[in-house]
């Protein structure tokens, strides 16, 4: 589960302005990155993959740039493996609306 901490960090960040998130856990036991950017006001989620900041839309990405260095959050890989799965289930959910 998602601490209180988690949530107060994307709350401060939300009070902040921000518009991305940098979240982060270890890499996959072959080595693949596992970092997403998340845009706190559309609430889409950005896999980085290999490409790095140039994952997100193009007018996003100096925000992105920002948020690797200031708006970081690192999560155990269970954590964000649960985030992921969740945010694609309610994105399935509300599709059908």
């Amino acid at each position: 589960m998602f601490s209180h901490e988690f949530f107060a960090t994307l709350t401060n960040y939300q009070q902040q302005n921000v518009r991305i998130v940098y979240i982060c856990t270890e890499n996959d036991v072959n080595g693949n990155p596992r970092r997403s950017y998340y845009d706190l006001k559309e609430g889409v989620f950005y896999d980085e993959g290999y490409m790095g900041h140039h994952a997100v839309p193009k007018h996003l990405r100096q925000d992105a740039l920002e948020a690797e260095y200031n708006y970081k959050i690192n999560l155990k890989p269970r954590q964000y493996k649960m985030l992921i799965k969740s945010f694609n289930n309610m994105r399935n959910i509300l599709s059908n609306f």
